[in-house]
């Protein structure tokens, strides 16, 4: 004979539990498992102001302060989708920028980047090298996966972006100011992934804080 069960809600015991284990009273227990969603939440910057940053000085997609830009995270051992567009142009063509995270409004660290080099994650490219400042500016995309397991879940992970290479670089818009119909924004996304179904591959030597 075979008993159907039929329920409205099935919750999980904990907010780090990707199962549910029942209970049987033949051999053993039955468990149910992949009930934990990928992307846990996601936090998103946009920033269309056209603004001016000086060689070693920071960037925060448009908030107001140094801890503005942030996630806090709702699981143990969950992952940090980084993925972040930088538009405009510098003045010269060593700048380049780092990002760094800051856990529960403490010291800044340096995510992971390559150890050669200027150890950057971006290069904030001019169009072109003749130092026409009125040229079209540049689209920079970074993207990253970072690891949490140092962190419990509540914790507030901020970031931001630092100016390096000797240049200013111009924030949504061509390097000239003038030129204000060559403008568009630049972005950040953040999203917390269920460690569960994220797997992470890097090849090479790095460094940072993770």
């Amino acid at each position: 004979m075979v008993s159907i069960l039929k329920v409205d809600k099935i919750q999980k015991p904990n907010s780090d539990s990707d199962m549910i284990v029942f209970p049987t009273t033949v051999g053993g227990e039955t468990t149910v498992t992949g009930l934990g969603e990928h992307v846990l939440q996601t936090v998103h910057y946009e920033h269309y102001e056209t603004v001016t940053g000086a060689n070693n000085t920071y960037y925060y997609w448009g908030q107001s302060g140094v801890y503005d830009v942030s996630i806090t995270t709702r699981k143990n051992n969950s992952y940090i989708y980084f993925n972040t567009r930088i538009f405009g142009e510098p003045s010269g063509h060593n700048a380049y920028g780092r990002f760094l995270m800051a856990p529960d409004d403490g010291d800044y660290a340096l995510i992971k980047t390559v150890t050669a080099g200027q150890n950057g994650h971006l290069k904030l490219a001019p169009y072109e090298y003749t130092g026409d400042y009125n040229s079209t500016p540049y689209q920079n995309t970074f993207h990253t996966v970072i690891d949490t397991s140092a962190y419990t879940a509540g914790t507030k992970l901020s970031f931001r972006m630092i100016i390096l290479g000797n240049q200013t670089m111009r924030f949504n818009s061509a390097y000239n100011s003038g030129i204000l119909y060559e403008t568009a924004p630049s972005s950040l996304t953040l999203q917390e992934l269920n460690n569960a179904n994220t797997a992470i591959y890097r090849v090479g030597d790095n460094v940072g804080s993770y």
